[in-house]
């Protein structure tokens, strides 16, 4: 068997030596050959690399398609609804637009004296009460506002309300400060079209006996406040001397 592969290449090597191009010929062939696989696998290794990226891609954009899907899920369930927290100065043309801009109830009928119709509006809250360090707190998600559960024991003057609520501050009420007094705007969504169980417009998770509270804003002066009573469903402006009660509120 050996002696027979000797004699194939005595005679492959006289071939070569008869055709002094013969050599050349085999190495360039070889060359070409060796060149060609070269190519072959490095298309090969490309084209691999060219479907896991398209792979990756493929699962990256699922991702994300996914992720977006989620945020705009969440955005549509926890839309909030932020309201004028800065006091103000309004008339009572501001109070008929305030209610219909917001959506907000208005459940009396006081047209005759220039202030809001009853209107059934179409906002909606979504309350959690919690006990924070002790005390009770409201806390709506539509708005994202942290109330007193209850508020002041009695009534007071407006001047004493503020006095009161940088008590709440300072002292640091359900472990928080920033409590403040509310703009007519924020108490004014606390309203419900219907009496609630309790006899009064405002959702029963709050204490009734703040049948009628202070806001921060001012009618003509600061003589003349503006106010929410609960007790029969309005907002209407009264003496700053008068004694109603405080429902204090903070951002969330």
């Amino acid at each position: 068997m050996r002696s027979g592969i000797l004699v194939e290449r005595r005679k492959t090597a006289k071939l070569l030596h008869r055709s002094p191009g013969g050599a050349t010929c085999c190495v360039a062939n070889l060359s070409i050959y060796r060149s060609y696989e070269a190519k072959k696998g490095k298309s090969g290794m490309l084209l691999s690399v060219k479907i896991r990226v398209i792979r990756v891609i493929r699962v990256l954009l699922l991702c994300l398609l996914m992720f977006l899907t989620s945020c705009c899920s969440l955005f549509r369930f926890s839309q909030v609804t932020f309201l004028r927290s800065q006091p103000a100065i309004l008339s009572r043309d501001d109070i008929v637009m305030m209610i219909q801009d917001e959506r907000f109830n208005h459940p009396a009928d006081l047209s005759a004296g220039g202030l809001s119709g009853r209107v059934a509006g179409k906002f909606q809250h979504k309350y959690v009460a919690k006990i924070l360090d002790g005390n009770g707190v409201v806390i709506d998600y539509a708005t994202d506002l942290m109330w007193q559960q209850a508020g002041s024991a009695e009534g007071m003057t407006w001047q004493q309300a503020k006095a009161y609520v940088q008590q709440l501050h300072q002292g640091k009420f359900a472990g928080y400060s920033g409590w403040r007094l509310p703009t007519v705007e924020e108490l004014a969504s606390l309203l419900e079209f219907t009496r609630q169980p309790g006899t009064l417009y405002i959702a029963p998770v709050f204490d009734p006996t703040q049948r009628i509270c202070w806001s921060a804003d001012i009618f003509d002066s600061p003589a003349n406040v503006w106010f929410v009573y609960f007790g029969h469903g309005y907002i209407s402006n009264t003496d700053a001397n008068s004694e109603l009660y405080v429902r204090a509120v903070r951002p969330r």
